[in-house]
């Protein structure tokens, strides 16, 4: 079983050839007979039945479903299939190359014991009984069944994987490709103050080009030690160096092939954009037919260098995530170069980041035609990001779990990995895949950065802290101090907290977000004016409907907490009116349980179950637990579930909402950034049980020091807590003192509102 390369397929264009490959094939992975047995599978089925296992509108839809889904159930096939043989074809199409038949002998050797088994074949005759239609088949009896156990087409189908197997998976003169390695490339000495065209552009463009075209692998010296730590060589290795004399430019490659003699490729020009057009796919083509690859795929990167230097330096912004450069900078690329697929790819991602899901799904539709022609990495962030984008992050994490394995050494990969953990709130699996991207780079910025907010999410915030200022020391971007930050919010350093903010605006005053978040410290400080003004701000540099509709959802929020349901509820219609949708992903959970919310406390107690209900429809259609838990809607709805029950006097529907925040989802309700973590429900929970008509001062108490033990600061937690013993007649200095020390520079309504001005001394 001679490991075969990677791309051997990757000139097939029409579908009913691809319907054939592995699921291996189709992820640019080295192959070996378990593919043929695979593609055997395939075509088994198809004669047995008249249909193809997998199917697709179009060549991307058609390798996801090679890739992901499984065999249509056999009892929805017309043509009866014997259980025997349903279970050699369930191994044929395995997924997974190590669950199928490992070799042409194991497999041939099933076949031979069924033959004997079917009563159709004539030992004598030396052949099978005719092959009935199947439409026929499927209207006999049952009793008829285990008599068409083997048809003729077995016979059809094993010379064909014979000769398919022979001449056609194993083309004659096939090289292996292990890998080719990057070097270093430097520039002269005497080139190092001018010229648009750096070491890192080269470098960038080879490796892109390569990957994009030929889809081998492109690693470091480094990387490919780790990987092959018993091969002396790559198949190439590539040094070089960079000569600029201020008006043109001269690169000299320098390829070390393990077969043949050494070889210096070189090239010069004066204009840029010949890298683009000329240069480097000329390389890439010519390098590609030494290791046996003839054909390369047609690119779709920029011929446009204005539009590639915008990207690039969005690339070098969004690696830093200096998320404002990144995004100007890719948006300026399309402006130039509205074709610029990766851009748009790179584009959406950022949207993604900064909530603008809407954009980002239109942006990822319009490249899925031109997927097959992006590099094999980007061809899977693509499909990853669309199934983050479309709900399906469980396929997400498959899909990056599958770069990662292609890619080993890589920082990037795990590091992407556990986001998409992260973003299911698989905290355990996130951390984990952080700590292997710090094992590869242990100043690996982002990677402290989200380890970090997952020590948050714990309740461990010494060790949080650490890591957000570790973040702040590699890399002080804005994004860094908003960062540290949400640390210092979740442990209740509420001044710190807002100091990080303010440094994070002065850093880049158009980063929305810093706004939105700091509104939140203020509303957590009772300083619900200062509140208003940041969300004023946050929507002035906001342009996405979506982002609009969030800040006027953080207003709705600030009136709610003020006690001005009315106004809560207005702004909350607002923030529906300009973006709604019934989408998981592009939906605002924090809106709609806001409106039920505001709803119940005005007395709208059929409008407050009418959002409950549509929550939890959503909650159903999507198949959201507490096991792939995501986007906050499964923690608004049990909330607003238990609001609604409290209002009934339900206690037992509250307890058991409550079972569930210190049960599955317990390590999972603080999201990134977010106010609404442990600390915020478990003071919600103890309102409820303090308060008509539940009155249950000792569950509240229990409450309040649940939310105390995630957060020992919490201001609201030490009120509620302060109330209950003056009601009682214990003394609660301490407490009062603790919310004294939050609210110290609270809004005087706020504290009138309180009621704790005139008696404590504020």
């Amino acid at each position: 079983s001679q490991i075969r390369p990677a791309g051997a397929f990757d000139a097939v264009e029409d579908l009913s050839a691809l319907s054939y490959l592995s699921p291996e094939q189709i992820n640019h992975e080295a192959i070996d007979v378990r593919s043929d047995i695979f593609s055997f599978g395939v075509l088994l089925y198809e004669l047995l039945t008249g249909e193809l296992p997998f199917q697709g509108k179009n060549k991307v839809e058609l390798q996801q479903a090679i890739r992901f889904d499984p065999i249509p159930p056999f009892e929805h096939i017309k043509a009866r299939i014997p259980e025997e043989v349903q279970n050699l074809l369930s191994r044929c199409l395995h997924k997974d190359p190590r669950q199928r038949f490992q070799n042409a002998g194991e497999l041939v050797k099933v076949i031979q014991e069924l033959l004997y088994k079917s009563k159709n074949f004539d030992s004598e005759a030396g052949g099978f009984a005719a092959v009935a239609d199947t439409d026929a088949l499927a209207a006999e009896r049952p009793a008829r069944k285990k008599r068409v156990l083997l048809p003729l087409v077995i016979i059809i189908v094993l010379a064909t994987f014979y000769f398919a197997n022979r001449y056609f998976f194993h083309p004659p003169g096939g090289k292996v490709v292990d890998a080719i390695v990057l070097g270093d490339i430097k520039m002269a000495s005497e080139s190092r103050s001018g010229g648009r065209v750096t070491t890192d552009i080269i470098e960038y463009l080879l490796v892109d080009d390569l990957m994009q075209s030929g889809d081998v692998t492109v690693l470091t010296d480094d990387e490919f030690k780790f990987l092959y730590p018993e091969r002396a060589f790559p198949l190439l290795h590539l040094d070089g160096s960079i000569n600029f004399n201020g008006v043109s430019y001269v690169v000299n490659l320098e390829w070390s092939p393990h077969r043949g003699p050494y070889r210096t490729e070189s090239f010069d020009f004066v204009d840029p954009s010949a890298l683009l057009t000329t240069e480097i796919p000329d390389m890439t083509a010519r390098t590609l037919q030494m290791i046996g690859i003839k054909e390369k795929k047609k690119s779709t990167f920029t011929f446009t260098w204005d539009a590639f230097e915008s990207f690039f330096e969005g690339e070098k912004a969004w690696q830093r995530l200096d998320l404002t450069t990144a995004e100007q900078k890719y948006e300026q690329a399309l402006v130039i170069d509205p074709d610029f697929v990766l851009a748009k790819l790179r584009m959406a991602s950022v949207l993604q980041f900064n909530g603008a899901n809407a954009r980002a799904q239109q942006l990822v539709q319009a490249i899925q035609p031109d997927l097959d022609k992006l590099s094999i990495v980007d061809s899977l962030k693509a499909e990853a990001l669309t199934a983050r984008l479309t709900g399906k992050v469980r396929r997400e994490i498959d899909i990056l779990r599958n770069i990662y394995d292609r890619f080993p050494t890589r920082k990037e990969a795990p590091y992407e990995v556990a986001e998409a953990y992260y973003a299911i709130c698989d905290i355990k699996n996130a951390i984990d895949f952080y700590k292997k991207a710090l094992a590869l780079d242990e100043n690996f910025a982002r990677a402290h950065n989200h380890l970090a907010y997952c020590y948050s999410h714990l309740g461990e915030h010494d060790k949080a802290l650490q890591h957000f200022r570790t973040y702040v020391t590699l890399d002080s971007t804005a994004n860094a101090f908003d960062s540290l930050g949400d640390g210092y919010m979740a442990a209740g350093k509420l001044d710190s907290a807002a100091l990080a903010k303010e440094q994070g605006i002065r850093l880049d005053p158009k980063l929305a977000y810093l706004y939105g978040a700091l509104a939140y410290i203020r509303i957590r400080q009772g300083r619900f004016r200062d509140a208003m003004h940041s969300v004023e701000k946050y929507l002035d540099n906001s342009p996405e409907k979506e982002n609009q509709s969030a800040g006027y959802s953080r207003l709705a929020l600030i009136k709610y907490c003020s006690r001005n349901y009315s106004a809560a509820l207005a702004y909350a219609h607002k923030g529906r009116d300009i973006f709604d949708s019934n989408d998981l992903v592009t939906r605002n959970h924090e809106l709609h349980w806001l409106l039920g919310l505001a709803d119940l406390q005005l007395g709208r107690i059929g409008e407050a179950e009418r959002e409950l209900a549509e929550m939890e429809a959503l909650i159903e259609a999507n198949g959201v637990n507490a096991t792939n838990y995501r986007m906050g809607i499964f923690k608004y709805a049990a909330h607003l579930r238990a609001s609604l029950a409290a209002r009934r006097g339900d206690l037992a529907t509250v307890q058991k909402v409550i079972k569930l925040f210190d049960g599955p989802i317990h390590n999972k309700v603080k999201d990134h950034g977010s106010p609404f973590d442990l600390a915020f429900f478990y003071t919600q929970f103890a309102e409820l049980l303090m308060n008509p008509p539940l009155n249950r001062p000792a569950l509240a108490r229990e409450q309040l020091d649940k939310a105390l033990l995630y957060n020992p600061n919490y201001a609201l937690a030490h009120f509620y807590k302060w109330k209950l013993s003056s009601q009682a007649g214990d003394d609660a200095e301490e407490d009062l003192a603790a919310f004294k020390a939050q609210w110290k520079d609270a809004d005087a309504e706020v504290l009138k509102m309180f009621d704790v001005r005139n008696r404590n001394g504020f």
